[in-house]
């Protein structure tokens, strides 16, 4: 039989005899191994290929050396194993002297053990009394000396696993690294997967994950130099929204208060997104025409739609019935109730009086006076948009005679109220409340800034390419943009974006239409905010019955509500010292969402 055939050394064969060719298989043997002095399969066992695409190597990880013929490979692994065994009671030093209670063990020269690693007791004959075979975790209070604990959440605390001496005498006990506990050598059966081409021209890099990386041309597998242990200890990188919850205010965001480490306190920004759920409406000094439009700007949602339910109802103004002197609202002088806002009443318009509770007006002359009756109905003169007079028939008022004399003002608040009806919104119907509608805001330090890129940098900003947002800042501006203007994003990646100017009203398109971003000439200082746009609804309408021609128009004051859930978070301040110096205990912090209410 044929050994093997190699090229540029091949025998010459003659046809017309039969040939067993057969393939040369390696093998290993090991003294530290459980399969001892018998020989097994090493290096690459076989190759399996996927068309031209990919290759599947068997392998049992063992690599082969010949000597003189014999292959064989010999490893001693006792050296790096970590174990320490104790046989006598001056390894076990007393803590209180107590019934004789032990909380340490102590070995010479030095415990080869980390706070927090898991190891595994097994005693030679008899446990310690209090201790049985099986896993416990190590907390190191000295070079040579730790005590035992059943969980890795009790190693901060005091309640460590205590134990005692057995009757039948001490033995030999112990201590190994639980990852550890097998130490013989053996085969892996391997089967790996590795493509036949790699593009290494271009693509991203992708985070080293512990484990195995590759395998080397004998067969044997490589492990990275990234371990499965972990100190969980530190700032605050992110946080993650498992459950967004619901009904969370958009426009008025909840606190999220993070409990503090062992410095600085880390700060969190949610950012919420949701739907209409209504709208509130100021009460009106005026009477409605016609509705001339409805609109709901910002929040860069989609698919509101409201509806104002117009009813008609008397309408009420109130006043300061303090003398004008005084800095009131009824002048003795010219006879005029003076409003501090506009009236919206008209010529002849009948009203009535009500001092709400307060001594009333007192109207006429001296010696021939009378409180001004409540409930009692004048007729309107209109001086100007905040001023009118009032005149006892519609007559005296066409004819601007026998004006109701003021002899002196009262105290507090009253009111006229209108005899008829007046055209008002009611309340505010939601048809479709939407969704999207969101508050983002982005509180960045000065140091993401960058005058020579011009350029915001907040990893995972959120932002998307073409939208609208405002600038505005805690101590000093960043020079170059301004908190007058808004901006359109001119996004870069999903890290850092542009701002191109959109005027006053976000009207502007062409600067980002043409990539023409803003020169940022310093990083200003404390913190700088971008957000979206205050998420509002305005009404405008055509009033019935302007008083003169000083009138001016004004919109409804109207107060969205729009509920939704957390659908992201930044940590904007990532603080210090969270987390655990003991190896694989992870401490998470407390994150509490501050909801207000009433």
């Amino acid at each position: 039989s044929l050994n093997s055939l190699e090229l540029g050394n091949r025998p010459t064969l003659d046809p017309s005899k039969e040939y067993d060719i057969r393939r040369k298989l390696n093998k290993t043997k090991s003294s530290g191994s459980d399969f001892g002095s018998s020989s097994v399969l090493s290096d690459i066992l076989n190759v399996y290929a996927d068309k031209d695409d990919y290759a599947y190597v068997a392998s049992n990880s063992l690599p082969s050396e010949e000597k003189n013929g014999i292959v064989d490979y010999r490893l001693d692994i006792e050296t790096s194993i970590k174990k320490v065994s104790i046989a006598s009671t001056f390894n076990i030093p007393e803590f209180s002297g107590n019934n004789d209670i032990y909380n340490f063990i102590e070995f010479n020269p030095s415990v080869p053990f980390l706070t927090g690693d898991k190891i595994f007791y097994s005693p030679q004959d008899e446990p310690l009394v209090g201790l049985q075979t099986g896993n416990y975790y190590v907390k190191v209070t000295s070079t040579n000396k730790f005590k035992l604990y059943n969980t890795p959440s009790l190693l901060d605390s005091d309640s460590n696993v205590t134990f005692q001496l057995p009757n039948s005498g001490i033995g030999t006990h112990t201590f190994i690294l639980n990852s550890q506990i097998k130490t013989d050598l053996g085969i892996q059966k391997l089967l790996r997967k590795f493509p036949l081409e790699k593009n290494i021209e271009n693509g991203s890099g992708t985070l080293t994950i512990p484990g195995t990386t590759g395998m080397l041309i004998n067969g044997v597998e490589i492990n990275n130099y990234k371990s499965k242990d972990a100190i969980y200890y530190g700032p605050i990188e992110k946080v993650n929204i498992l459950s967004g919850g619901e009904n969370f205010d958009v426009i008025n965001p909840p606190l999220v208060e993070v409990s503090t480490g062992a410095g600085i306190t880390a700060k969190i920004q949610p950012v919420i997104s949701g739907g209409f759920e209504k709208v509130y409406v100021d009460s009106q000094d005026y009477n409605i025409g016609e509705i001339t439009s409805i609109n709901i700007s910002c929040g860069n949602g989609s698919g509101a739609v409201i509806e104002p339910v117009i009813i008609e109802r008397p309408r009420e103004v109130l006043f300061n019935a303090d003398e004008f002197s005084s800095g009131g609202g009824v002048s003795q002088t010219t006879d005029q109730i003076v409003f501090l806002t506009d009236h919206n009443f008209v010529n002849g318009q009948e009203v009535i009086y009500n001092p709400l509770g307060n001594d009333p007006i007192v109207i006429g002359t001296a010696g021939n006076n009378i409180d001004l009756p409540t409930n009692s109905t004048y007729f309107v003169g209109v001086t100007n948009n905040k001023a009118i007079k009032l005149y006892n028939n519609l007559s005296d008022q066409q004819s601007d005679t026998n004006v109701v004399v003021i002899y002196t003002g009262s105290i507090g608040s009253h009111k006229f109220s209108t005899l008829s009806s007046s055209r008002q919104v009611s309340y505010i119907k939601v048809i479709n409340k939407g969704e999207g509608y969101t508050n983002r805001k982005l509180i960045v330090k000065p140091t993401g800034i960058s005058t020579s890129n011009n350029t915001v940098t907040f990893k995972n900003h959120g932002f998307n390419d073409g939208e609208i947002i405002e600038y505005y800042y805690e101590s000093g501006s960043i020079s170059g943009i301004s908190t007058t203007n808004q901006y359109y994003v001119l996004k870069i990646d999903d890290d850092s974006f542009r701002l191109c100017n959109a005027g006053v009203g976000g009207t502007i398109i062409s600067n980002y239409e043409r990539k023409d971003y803003e020169t940022i000439d310093s990083i200003g200082t404390g913190y700088q905010y971008f957000k979206y746009p205050n998420i509002s609804v305005s009404i405008k309408y055509n009033s019935v019955g302007f008083g003169t021609t000083t009138q001016e128009y004004q919109d409804l004051v109207l107060t969205p509500v729009v509920k939704g859930s957390i659908i992201d978070a930044y940590v904007y301040e990532f603080g210090t010292g969270y987390g655990s110096t003991i190896l694989n205990l992870e401490k998470k912090p407390i994150v509490s969402i501050k909801n207000g209410k009433s």
